[in-house]
């Protein structure tokens, strides 16, 4: 999922867990080994969703997949992309991507659970600023910025973050477990989407035109979306790369590069979201326990007042 313009390369920092460490992070690890860290995460990961991706595949699809190669790149190009490479289908994730998905759904986390909304608002759109300037700076125009966890926005952003550390966010259960939801459901959609590129022939060719790119992109999203329901996994919890989209283009309504505009994707995946939802009474209980309701909600408002009911 490459956009024109933005290539999305992050510089980090700080980096805390995936999923529930052993131990609480206490030394800051350079750029290298963090990177190395969520290159290790990656290759952990990627089999197991994987796994899950395919119980919601076809026997024909299932075939497709099992033949693609699959590689997490020591990159921070927040990026992932299907090709067919020398004859092989390949699905390419970079390092970088999982770091803002970490960080993204730790943030709408620390909102839902801790009740910090503006802190994990602003953080999300320092985030994104960041990656932009990025961006740039990896083209050769102005200098790159230093992007952290949200913890570290935290203790810079006292007043609208008060209460929010590792500390108190690992005090509260419910917290870590929305945040492996929204990371889990991001990357069932990444590699989904990516698979649907493979699918649907998507890799024989390059697109000849910006909306050609924006219909496979689509084309894709759909795939993803109807994958993950028929595997047992709510679109909505790919809520946070949606929004990080989002933020991304300052939510605009027309897509003007490669994809489609990140609201009008998002509205696709909250209609579908939507359909499993209105059929699944244990996903509304799920939502309920995790707290993710209210957020889900909130989402749907502010898409509507976006787009409008059609």
């Amino acid at each position: 999922m490459k956009y024109a313009r933005r290539s999305c390369f992050v510089k980090i920092v700080v980096t805390f867990c995936l999923f529930p460490c052993s131990r609480l992070v206490t030394q800051i690890p350079s750029p290298s080994q963090t990177l190395d860290w969520y290159k290790s995460r990656g290759d952990y990961l990627v089999p197991e969703i994987r796994k899950q991706i395919r119980k919601g595949l076809s026997a024909e699809d299932r075939k497709t997949e099992s033949e693609i190669q699959y590689d997490v790149i020591a990159t921070w190009n927040a990026n992932a992309q299907a090709v067919r490479l020398h004859g092989v289908e390949r699905t390419g994730i970079g390092a970088g991507l999982l770091a803002v998905i970490d960080w993204v759904s730790t943030a709408m986390a620390i909102d839902g659970r801790l009740n910090r909304p503006q802190c994990g608002e602003e953080y999300i759109m320092a985030l994104s600023d960041a990656i932009l300037n990025n961006s740039d700076a990896a083209g050769g125009s102005g200098k790159f910025k230093v992007v952290g966890s949200p913890f570290l926005f935290a203790q810079s952003q006292s007043k609208i973050c008060s209460g929010v550390s590792l500390a108190t966010f690992k005090a509260d259960e419910k917290a870590d477990d929305l945040r492996e939801l929204w990371i889990s459901g991001s990357l069932d959609f990444i590699l989904a989407h990516e698979l649907g590129h493979h699918v649907l022939g998507h890799t024989s060719r390059n697109p000849s035109s910006y909306p050609e790119s924006r219909e496979r992109e689509s084309a894709a999203d759909k795939f993803a979306f109807k994958t993950m329901a028929a595997a047992g996994s709510n679109p909505v919890l790919s809520m946070p790369i949606f929004l990080l989209w989002g933020q991304l283009e300052g939510f605009s309504i027309e897509g003007e590069g490669t994809h489609p505009a990140g609201i009008k994707r998002m509205k696709a995946m909250v209609a579908a979201a939507q359909e499993v939802i209105d059929s699944d009474p244990e996903m509304k209980e799920a939502m309920r326990r995790n707290d993710s309701k209210g957020q889900w909600q909130q989402l749907v408002k502010a898409l509507d007042e976006q787009l409008g009911a059609n």
